[in-house]
């Protein structure tokens, strides 16, 4: 019965939930359960009020006492929420009898403790600040015609009116981001036919940030780094009028299979799709190496997330904000920021995360740059935005910051390098080292031992050798073999230009 698979997947959910083992959001997004809608409904619900909820259950531990068997602490959590405030607990679900016949002495009990622990439920009820964003794809159809079938529909476009102060009925053209319309919170667009075709997509302010501030010009060769579910390719793809190359790469092959099934919809034609692992992205590989566009959007802790609903779970060891996972997540974001640095063309990259904490985003960017700065400069990403990044840090002033309370928007970081002029390597002529004659030498400190990634530890600094001739084929695109070849000891440059390291093996082209 389809109520059975509902209440056993949200108990599933809400359980995993209060362990803090990921967002809300995520855990519904993986449930084999088919109607995230339904499911994603019964699980934030039940999670506002699992904390008087919990104190009905253990006044009325003989609830389940005639069973050999009583349900999960976290299936009794929904079951009673879906008696006392829900739909109700069909009769022929194992424990609907017992709880209909018990609904008096539940509720008398619930009354109870809600008079008892008014500020619990209180904050269950909290408004949601943000509006409703929706980025018109423009490779489908312009911001023009969107605004025209709204109006049709009865909605009415407004100008300077503050974005949480918007009625129902109405919206308005975002300041900052093109294409963008803003809406009231509680509009809902997922029967709307647009949506449905792929006309126009969900997106926060905040997550079309990135995109935004990279403006790849079209006709240029793009990495997404992290790219599920996708909102951020088809952004670049509608920046670039699908004029461009973007290789989206992502490792969770669930997500990048519904990446696909939105890059589809939205007719983002320019987007190729990998399963791989982004680290695992060679430099030298005759088609990636001449990237000149990154967006790094990398796992985080999502604490910027306002629908997260943290608030609505213990907070005493939450995973999120605890030093071990920040310090993991860290690692591995700085790691990654270093794999895109060290592209041989790439001439912008930009960073970002839906992160509030600067472990994740003015340390990584500090550490990046001071590896990196010979070679890359930080910009001061978009001038007009009031909220700049955090710390001591002299250059964390160029760095952007989307505050929820202050901007209306989910919390984002975002950072843009830019490559230096006098160390374009599309700018130098001769690959000649006058100290060896006809070699060059990188030294690739790839993972420092202090950064941890995937549970374990990278520590390796490799260096390695590349002819001349097989920089000047790599710079045309020509394939080329890399051979092994022996160590040898040689003298070091001040400042090496970071060329691609050879592999054994090159990947072959998509």
């Amino acid at each position: 019965m389809s109520f059975i698979k509902l209440y056993n997947a949200a108990s599933d959910v809400v359980e995993k939930a209060l362990k803090k083992e990921s967002s809300i959001k995520s855990l519904c997004f993986s449930s084999r359960f088919q109607n995230k809608k339904l499911l994603f409904a019964l699980v934030t619900e039940t999670l506002k009020h699992h904390k008087i909820l919990s104190m009905v259950l253990k006044v009325y531990p003989d609830l389940w006492k005639e069973f050999d068997k009583k349900p999960s602490s976290s299936l009794q959590l929904v079951l009673v929420y879906e008696t006392l405030l829900g739909k109700g607990v069909p009769s022929k679900h194992p424990y609907g009898k017992v709880l209909q016949n018990n609904l008096a002495s539940l509720n008398d009990i619930w009354l109870k403790k809600k008079k008892e622990h008014p500020k619990l439920l209180s904050c269950a009820f909290k408004k949601n600040v943000l509006p409703r964003y929706v980025r018109v794809n423009i490779l489908k159809v312009s911001s023009e015609k969107v605004i025209e079938r709204l109006k049709n529909d009865g909605k009415i476009l407004v100008k300077d009116k503050k974005y949480n102060d918007l009625s129902v009925n109405e919206f308005c053209v975002d300041k900052d981001i093109p294409d963008l319309l803003v809406f009231e919170s509680r509009t809902d667009f997922h029967k709307n036919l647009m949506y449905i075709n792929g006309e126009i997509l969900l997106q926060d302010k905040a997550s079309c940030l990135p995109a935004f501030i990279l403006n790849p010009p079209m006709g240029s060769m793009i990495i997404d780094a992290c790219a599920a579910p996708g909102n951020k390719s088809s952004h670049l793809a509608s920046i670039t009028r699908n004029k461009s190359h973007i290789f989206s790469f992502d490792l969770d092959f669930n997500r990048l299979k519904l990446m696909q099934k939105l890059l589809k919809k939205s007719a983002c034609t320019s987007v190729k799709t990998k399963h791989q692992d982004f680290l695992k992205v060679q430099h030298c590989h005759p088609l990636y190496s001449k990237v000149e566009y990154i967006l790094l959007d990398p796992s985080c802790s999502g604490s910027g997330i306002v629908s997260r609903m943290d608030e609505f779970l213990d907070n005493e060891e939450s995973a999120f904000t605890n030093d071990s996972r920040l310090k993991a997540l860290s690692g591995f974001q700085t790691a990654a920021l270093s794999h895109a640095l060290q592209f041989p063309n790439v001439k912008k990259v930009v960073y970002s995360t839906c992160s509030v904490h600067k472990e994740e985003n003015e340390d990584v960017v500090e550490k990046a740059y001071n590896r990196f700065k010979e070679t890359f400069h930080l910009c001061h990403a978009f001038p007009e935005w009031s909220n700049r990044g955090l710390g001591e840090w002299e250059q964390a002033y160029k760095c952007i910051r989307a505050v929820p309370t202050i901007d209306y928007t989910n919390g984002f970081f975002v950072a843009l390098f830019e490559r230096s002029n006098h160390h374009d390597v599309n700018l130098v002529n001769e690959f000649k080292n006058p100290q060896t004659g006809n070699e060059l030498h990188e030294t690739k400190d790839f993972l420092s031992k202090d950064i941890k990634f995937n549970g374990g530890m990278k520590s390796e600094v490799k260096k390695k050798k590349i002819k001349r001739k097989n920089l000047l084929s790599e710079i045309r695109g020509e394939p080329f073999v890399c051979k092994k070849k022996k160590k040898k000891r040689s003298t070091s440059i001040k400042h090496p230009i970071a060329y691609p390291t050879c592999t054994k093996h090159p990947i072959k082209a998509p």
